[in-house]
């Protein structure tokens, strides 16, 4: 028990360019010459686009041909002064060499974008919602496509309908710090989801705790799929109403609903029996969004290095998120006296 004590203790113990070729099918020119003008453009540092993108921003040349393989038209201008400006822009609001590269890597266009009319008013949009130059930096990487929407059409008129879902202003922002997606998902039949959901019990508190955690099972879903999803857990016997609910619910639109119910189905072969998988699940649905081979890992650590029976996870099912080498093993050497 000295381990089982340890381990739940929150104290810690000890390229190719070929693709870029001019030539069509109907060229004149002689064919040795052909090849020779793809030789040309196959060296990167002959290319004005690769050769900013490896010398300037810092990207391998794989990660240069994948662009090139993608979106070959951005290769073919001669002029990389829009690409320039781009970067210095994200450079000048503070955004870090990796973040400029996700943009870049994800969202190739804003190579092409014309900044003072296409890419700075969209920043400036966003910024003005309440956020600082290292704000935008860590949203826009983590969703460069906002970079590509029209700020009239797809941006600007979703911003009162989330500030009223929300409460406020700074809890939209709070939410967009850690699902920047919502911006750019589509809001039909959004309030017949909030009915679904407020017929389930899921209302006040517990829907704007699903807002906040996460949206994507509200604004991802189409009405049939998020109430299939609820039937489900509801059929499984988790209580309606219930923030065990709502965990529950959360863990299936992670997971899936098939690979969800595989994850139930091998918790059987780990040694619970029905009625603990059931309980295990209301305790800490969340533990399900784990891989089973993490489960599986966990599990048998826990039987056979550490002695314990299968049920000390319904107990305790934290014991199938911790990490084995950085608190599970340590802690049991601990508990048995060994350094």
């Amino acid at each position: 028990m000295l381990f089982l004590k340890c381990i739940l203790s929150p104290v810690r113990y000890s390229v190719p360019y070929g693709i870029l070729s001019k030539y069509s099918l109907f060229s004149t020119t002689n064919f040795c010459n052909v090849r020779e003008e793809k030789e040309y453009y196959r060296q990167p540092r002959q290319n004005a686009m690769a050769d900013f993108l490896l010398n300037e921003c810092g990207f391998s040349e794989s990660q240069v041909s994948h662009l090139s393989s993608r979106c070959p038209q951005k290769f073919w201008t001669k002029s990389t002064h829009r690409a320039q400006q781009a970067v210095q822009l994200f450079r000048d609001l503070g955004f870090t060499e990796d973040q400029v590269r996700k943009i870049l890597l994800t969202q190739p266009n804003v190579l092409t974008l014309k900044v003072d009319t296409q890419l700075q008013p969209k920043i400036n949009f966003i910024k003005e919602l309440g956020f600082s130059d290292s704000n935008l930096g860590h949203i826009l990487s983590r969703e460069p496509k906002l970079l590509s929407l029209s700020v009239e059409r797809n941006i600007s008129p979703k911003i009162p309908i989330l500030v009223s879902l929300y409460g406020s202003k700074l809890n939209l922002c709070k939410a967009l710090m850690c699902s920047p997606r919502i911006l750019h998902c589509k809001f039909e039949n959004l309030k017949r989801k909030i009915v679904i959901l407020k017929q389930y019990g899921i209302q006040d508190g517990l829907f704007l705790f699903i807002l906040k955690v996460r949206p994507y099972t509200i604004f991802f879903n189409s009405e049939e799929v998020l109430k299939s999803k609820i039937e489900y857990v509801r059929n499984l016997g988790v209580l309606e109403g219930s923030k065990a609910f709502v965990y529950t619910l959360m863990a299936v639109n992670s997971s899936g609903l098939e690979k969800f119910e595989n994850k139930l189905k091998h918790m059987a072969t780990l040694g619970l029996l029905e009625n603990e998988i059931i309980q295990f699940l209301k305790k800490s649905p969340i533990t399900l969004t784990m891989s089973i081979d993490k489960m599986e890992k966990n599990m048998d650590f826990l039987k056979h290095i550490a002695g314990f029976q299968p049920n000390i996870v319904v107990m305790h099912p934290c014991l199938l998120r911790y990490s084995i080498k950085n608190r599970m093993r340590p802690r049991h050497k601990v508990s048995i006296g060994q350094t």
